[in-house]
Formats: C-alpha cells, structure tokens, sequence
C-alpha cells in the first residue's frame, strides 16, 4: 500500500494505550464462558499461533508470550535486544521448538527473527530492503516452506518464499501485475494462508481488491472479488478449508458492516457469509472444527468490537466476547484462542462455543 498514506497505515500503526494489572476473570455473553488473562498491559497482541499444546502470542512493545499447556500458563520470551519498539504482528511456532517472529513497519521495521532454541537464542535471517517494504503477514504449511506477503513496490506485488522453516528466503518473480498502493493488511497475521496444497492472500488498499491463488503446483492467479475497493479496504483475513476459501474484509473509512466471502475454487463461486455483526474490516478470523460435523468448521471473527461465531449450517452470529480482539487461533475438539488490545489473551472452550447456539 502507498507508503505516503497515513490512513491506509491505520492498523499498522496501532500502539496500546491501555492500562490495568494481571488479571484471570470469567465472563458471559450469549451463554458463553470467556476466561480472560492480561500478560502485559502496555502490549497490543496482534498474533496468535496454536501448535499441538503450544499457544505463541506476539505484538507491539517487542512482545511474545509462550505456553506449553494449551495457553493456561504464559512465559515472557526473551527478544534480542534493540527489538522493544517492534510490532511482532505475525508468528510460527514448528514441533520441533523453532519459532519465527515477523515485525511489520517500514523498511528497516519490517523483520523476520527465526529461532531454534524456543526463543532462547535468535537471529534476524531478513529485513525490509529498502524504504518502501512493508511486512504484513506470513503462513507456512506442514513441511516447512513458507511465504511472506507484504505491500507492493516498485518491482510488483512483494512475496517470500522459505524452503527451510524460515531460516532463509528468496523473492519470488509474480506473473501478476500489482494495481497502485495494492497490498495485505497486517492486522492479524491471516491475510495470507496456506493449507492442502492451496496458497492463498488477500489484496486490498486498490480499485478492486483480488485473491492471490496458488493451487496445488499451479501457477499464481488473480482471482476477482466482491470486496468493496478503494483506500483501506479489501481482504483483510484469509482461511482455507479444503476447496472452499473464506475471506474476510471491509472498509476502516466507514462504519457499515464488515465483509465476508466464500469462495469454491472448484466452481469458482462466490457466496456471501451471513450479514456480519461487526461494522468496519474484520481484522481477524479462524475456522474450529468441533469435530461433529464431517469436518466443516465453524467461523469466528473479531476486531475491536468483539469476537462473533457462526456455527455451520446457522444463519446467524453469535457473540463470544466484547474485547477488541485482534488475532484468533484454534485447536480441533479444544477451543479458541483470541489475543488483543491491553495485552489480553482470551480463550473460548469448546463446551462453551457448543453452547453457543
């Protein structure tokens, strides 16, 4: 997006201001029981990653947080000095204890930290290269190889590749021309994602936002959406369940209700989600799979208004929680996750969201 446009910066510039102690509450909204816990007060979380037990938190004021047990205890992680100001706006957590963390800024801002020692010891393995690059967000899938989305320059459309789990990357050469100001919306870390062999990222801040599709091998596509196009809007989540896409999306210029899309790769169909509760962009989403349903999740989204959920087969969303929840991750048969603003980490069981009719 245009470097010049302060408007168009607007979640990327998001610095906490909240303030309060460490606390662990319960609260309720539509039947739902929230457990909620403030690790750091001062911090904006941003990112939220969930790996077999292991819950990796990041965001503003160089933060990242790490559980072992599904998110019931935290420890602070120890970052390189000189990292304090960051915005750690997306992060990967490997099985085998490796973790990348990704600042989002301009030019020099904009880093990639990889570890191997669960963040005892790290290395900067990629900075912005010049004035103009800005990181928005990053996905890797099951063997390690990982892409990196980040606002278009002068050389097109900005996107990484890493063959290694993050320890190294290379640009890769887009076939697609990039529109002016046209890039990913670092609010989340889910406007690119990976899963089944399918790649996909979300494009916005252009005439007419696009779906950046790499399908199994296949070379790269545009494919054209019904997002609302122009400054600060467009695609601003990307899930992937199978041959079905949900994007997610909106306007920061107005206050009509947020957007969101499925998209059948295999018909090459789009279908509208039911009219969202939130008003604005949705910032962050996540698929949970009950494990009762054939395999078809159940969606959550959120942004500073709050976390809503819509059950499969349901017409309508349900509230989870009025938190300004940026970031959302989810484990199968478990629960959700949401991180946000005053450094809160909720979680939303899953007896809680079945509950949640």
């Amino acid at each position: 997006m245009s470097q010049n446009n302060m408007q168009s910066r607007l979640l990327r510039r998001f610095r906490s201001t909240a303030t309060g102690t460490l606390l662990t509450l319960v609260s309720a909204f539509s039947n739902a029981s929230i457990t909620s816990t403030v690790l750091n007060e001062q911090a904006g979380f941003q990112a939220v990653t969930w790996v077999n037990n292991t819950v990796l938190v990041s965001g503003t004021h160089g933060s990242a947080y790490l559980s072992s047990n599904n998110g019931k205890q935290f420890r602070k992680v120890d970052l390189p000095a000189g990292t304090e100001a960051l915005q750690f706006r997306d992060n990967q957590w490997f099985s085998d204890g490796s973790i990348v963390l990704m600042s989002a800024g301009e030019g020099e801002q904009s880093r990639l930290y990889h570890s191997v020692s669960q963040g005892k010891d790290w290395q900067l393995v990629k900075q912005g290269e010049h004035e103009h690059v800005f990181f928005d967000c990053m996905t890797f899938d099951r063997d390690g190889n990982g892409w990196l989305y980040g606002d278009s320059d002068s050389q097109g459309l900005y996107i990484q590749h890493s063959e290694n789990g993050g320890k190294d990357w290379s640009r890769q050469v887009m076939p697609i021309a990039a529109q002016e100001s046209e890039g990913g919306f670092a609010s989340s870390g889910t406007c690119i994602a990976a899963a089944a062999g399918v790649l996909a990222a979300g494009t916005g801040n252009s005439a007419q936002p696009g779906l950046l599709i790499k399908n199994n091998g296949e070379g790269w596509q545009r494919i054209a959406t019904l997002f609302e196009g122009g400054e600060a809007a467009g695609i601003f989540s990307i899930q992937i369940n199978n041959n079905l896409l949900y994007a997610f999306g909106g306007s920061l210029k107005h206050q009509l209700p947020a957007t969101a899309f499925t998209y059948d790769m295999g018909k090459a169909e789009w279908q509208a989600l039911p009219t969202l509760p939130l008003t604005g962009a949705v910032y962050g989403s996540a698929l949970y799979y009950p494990g009762q349903n054939n395999g078809v999740p159940d969606v959550l989204i959120s942004n500073p208004q709050g976390v809503f959920l819509l059950h499969h087969g349901s017409k309508q969303w349900s509230k989870l929680s009025e938190s300004n929840i940026w970031s959302l991750a989810c484990k199968s048969g478990v629960g959700c996750i949401g991180v946000g603003k005053g450094g809160v980490v909720e979680q939303y069981s899953h007896t809680s969201m079945s509950g949640n009719f």
